[in-house]
């Protein structure tokens, strides 16, 4: 499943947790319907001609959200492309893979739950 930041409303957070100033939110509610236990989260960098290959998630799930840069990805058979704020969900039992095809690094963010 693929999340795009541009469908998601962003909130305005005034003083978030007693702070100062207003905060800006975008909720990933969508990562919320799996549950389960946080295995590994972990921010990751792919220089250009970088990838992590086609896998498949068979007893965990892994969400990825892209922080910077255009993220070539296969979601369980679909290509496509992420651009920054987009998420990607990969469920238990589907797969998928990330590819760097510019001359720039990319960046996001990885967590896997069991």
């Amino acid at each position: 499943m693929i999340v795009r930041v541009s469908d998601i409303e962003a909130k305005q957070i005034e003083k978030p947790r007693g702070g100062t100033g207003t905060a800006v939110q975008i909720p990933y509610e969508a990562a919320k319907q799996y549950g389960g236990q946080i295995t590994a989260f972990a921010f990751m960098d792919l220089p250009p001609e970088a990838s992590v290959g086609y896998h498949t998630h068979e007893k965990d799930m892994e969400i990825y959200v892209l922080l910077d840069g255009f993220a070539e990805v296969n979601d369980n058979g679909n290509e496509d492309v992420l651009t920054p704020g987009d998420m990607m969900i990969t469920a238990k039992g589907e797969a998928h893979s990330i590819a760097n095809k510019t001359d720039k690094n990319l960046s996001f963010l990885a967590l896997i739950l069991e």
